[in-house]
């Protein structure tokens, strides 16, 4: 399994084609984990147990929420493209 951002694409390795994820899915499925993350770090006491676990509970959120909720775009690559037209 690979991390998948709108800057890496990543090719499948059964079928070939290049998945890709757009910019606004991106930032949609990291939205609540970045709110919970920016509301302990502004709003919460400075070094409180309260603000760390803002912290680690954003942060987990952001990236169980890339794994679950994050759509993909396929794109066939130029071999499977190939093959299909012969």
């Amino acid at each position: 399994m690979a991390f998948v951002s709108p800057l890496t694409p990543v090719d499948c390795e059964s079928c070939g084609a290049e998945l890709k994820v757009r910019w606004p899915t991106y930032l949609i499925a990291i939205l609540p984990g970045s709110l919970i993350f920016l509301f302990g770090l502004f709003w919460l006491e400075d070094e409180s147990l309260n603000q760390y676990l803002c912290f680690g509970v954003g942060f987990f959120i952001m990236i169980t929420a890339q794994v679950l909720a994050m759509p993909f775009t396929v794109s066939p690559s130029e071999q499977t493209v190939k093959t299909d037209s012969d």
